[in-house]
């Protein structure tokens, strides 16, 4: 579900790596946004307002989505 390559893209598509997480593995290419790696996967409810909890999707793709809440473990 990627758009094609584009000359000069930050992403580097020969190269793959998964999280190690509880979570459900995800895949990425280094120079992915968390929010392009996501929506690259079908996943499109990426976060809840706080009040009504209400589905947030993508605002943009840039590395400052505010609709997008993770939480990165540690150890």
């Amino acid at each position: 579900m990627r758009l094609p390559p584009v000359p000069g893209e930050w992403i580097d598509r020969s190269a793959r790596w998964n999280s190690a997480s509880k979570a459900p593995p995800r895949a990425a290419s280094p120079g992915d946004t968390i929010s392009s790696a996501l929506w690259a996967q079908g996943l499109r409810t990426l976060g809840r307002s706080f009040k009504y909890h209400r589905p947030r999707g993508l605002l943009s793709f840039a590395n400052h989505d505010a609709n997008v809440i993770v939480q990165q473990a540690t150890g």
